[in-house]
């Protein structure tokens, strides 16, 4: 597990400076899926998007687009 960075949107264009770090390890809710971005929350803190592929789901299958 690897840290990553919330970011405001979900594009790489966003600068360093306007993400959010996220903890390896950190537990979120999946709340939208777009083009390979999960918009993700923590609890009472604001949501963030993060890239697909640093999320592991807690339990069941992988997040499925459109759920």
């Amino acid at each position: 597990m690897q840290p990553a960075n919330l970011y405001p949107e979900p594009t790489d264009l966003v600068p360093d400076e306007e993400t959010a770090p996220l903890a390896a390890g950190a537990v979120v809710r999946v709340r939208h899926h777009f083009l390979g971005w999960l918009q993700v929350q923590r609890d009472g803190q604001a949501p963030g998007w993060i890239r697909s592929g640093t999320v592991m789901p807690l339990y069941g299958g992988a997040p499925r687009p459109g759920a």
